[in-house]
């Protein structure tokens, strides 16, 4: 925020939260840093919604500091888990609930909401981080192999700010295996093996 409120301003959350939780999935930015609205646009707010400070003075909503935790087991084959942990080494295939749903979500207004909310669909059942162009061909060529036990490679392509244009692939079975490999695959690996 560039100005402080003149008058009042609401207590926006700042506490420090789990790395586990739903709140670090779908949080914008550094762990601490906030972006609050400037005052003209709390002001306009209150007006459009007919709401008071009173409104602001403290949260009621859910916001997301439980770690993650819900029920849908992994239904993909464990000969499957077992081959992509061969080709990406065990520490870079993750079945853990939080990497699950950290890649199942985007950051969009609505996943932002069905996250505070605990809402959970569509969790990939393996996350894989592989390192190298032949560890995504070997997936590739086994994800074709398997293709009668329901295996699939999908890809999508979007921007990132700040990171430019990269690929994110993954596999699908009824749940789906997500594949993870950009420019800065060493990075993700790192960070995300860290949260293990």
């Amino acid at each position: 925020m560039s100005h402080p409120y003149k008058e009042f301003e609401p207590k926006w959350f700042d506490d420090d939260y789990s790395d586990k939780s739903y709140r670090s999935i779908f949080k914008w930015g550094e762990k601490r840093q906030i972006k609050a609205p400037q005052e003209s646009l709390y002001k306009m707010i209150k007006d459009v919604f007919e709401l008071t400070d009173d409104d602001f003075k403290g949260y009621t909503e859910d916001l997301g500091l439980d770690e993650v935790d819900f029920d849908i087991p992994v239904k993909l084959e464990e000969k499957h888990i077992t081959k992509f942990r061969e080709i990406c080494g065990d520490e870079f295939v993750r079945t853990d609930n939080y990497a699950r749903l950290s890649v199942a979500y985007g950051k969009t207004m609505y996943d932002i909401m069905r996250l505070r909310n605990k809402i959970v669909e569509n969790v990939p059942d393996v996350v894989a981080y592989p390192d190298t162009k032949e560890q995504v061909e070997q997936i590739v060529a086994y994800c074709q192999q398997e293709k009668n036990s329901g295996l699939c490679l999908r890809r999508r392509f979007f921007r990132h700010p700040g990171r430019g244009m990269y690929e994110r692939r993954y596999l699908s079975i009824c749940a789906f295996v997500l594949i993870r490999s950009s420019s800065s695959t060493k990075k993700i690996r790192q960070s995300r093996c860290r949260q293990a």
